[in-house]
């Protein structure tokens, strides 16, 4: 159950000091931020896209709101949140096997104020409709951004600055709202917990959508300062051989 409306400055710390240390990070030296299946990703690389893809977010200088992104093993989910970070917004995550009844569920639940998504995923969940109003843009290299304009509450979300997925026996998607001050508390705790340090190697190789894959994949290598190291499809050995080159520790 959530609790009352965020106050005025926990809203505006919405991912805020996660982004901050991770640009402050980067502009010290460069380092590998994400190794996928399309290669390596350099941190100054994601800061470079980041605020063009919080630009596309916020037409007509709108920032904040609630977005739902399409949430694969990629670089583009790390762009993503913090493109939402710099924005001050929350990020709702979904999964591209998400089917179209359950994407309209989400959009229920959710009423997302901005829709990132590759274009077939757009097409197959019809969700041109979730925001009419939003004319389509294009960002990260060829997905599919709707942007609503006009005013964007996050009250609801009670200071949360995620919504990830969980587990549910319902067939309805459940989400779980954290705050950053949550996520950062769990990963403090793991890199203390396990004897982590700056700049080791974070695996993620189940979907990103998950609040526990995005706050100890995604959450967890932003604050080490270190490659996330993901896999788009899961297949064991090649997850292993990719975890044991790049030295992954957690």
């Amino acid at each position: 159950r959530l609790s009352g409306p965020a106050r005025p400055d926990e809203a505006r710390k919405r991912m805020r000091q996660t982004v901050r240390d991770f640009n402050d990070r980067a502009r010290q030296a460069d380092f590998t931020a994400v190794v996928d299946d399309h290669g390596r990703h350099g941190a100054r690389d994601l800061l470079r896209r980041a605020p063009e893809l919080a630009g596309v977010m916020s037409p007509d200088g709108t920032t904040g709101g609630t977005v739902l992104l399409q949430a694969d093993n990629s670089w583009r989910t790390l762009a993503a949140t913090l493109a939402t970070g710099l924005t001050g917004g929350v990020l709702a995550l979904v999964n591209r096997h998400t089917t179209r009844t359950e994407f309209t569920a989400a959009i229920e639940d959710i009423r997302p104020d901005v829709l990132i998504a590759e274009p077939s995923a757009i097409e197959e969940w019809d969700g041109g409709s979730a925001l009419p109003d939003a004319p389509p843009s294009e960002a990260l290299d060829g997905w599919t951004v709707h942007a609503g304009r006009g005013p964007r509450d996050v009250s609801r979300w009670s200071g949360g600055s995620v919504i990830g997925l969980t587990s549910g026996s319902t067939g309805r998607p459940k989400g779980v709202v954290q705050s950053e001050s949550a996520l950062r508390y769990a990963c403090a705790c793991t890199i203390d917990v396990n004897g982590l340090r700056t700049g080791d190697a974070v695996a993620a190789v189940v979907p990103l959508s998950s609040t526990a894959a995005y706050c100890f994949g995604v959450c967890l290598a932003l604050m080490l300062g270190g490659p996330l190291v993901l896999s788009g499809r899961w297949d064991r050995e090649d997850a292993l051989a990719r975890m044991a080159a790049h030295d992954v520790r957690w």
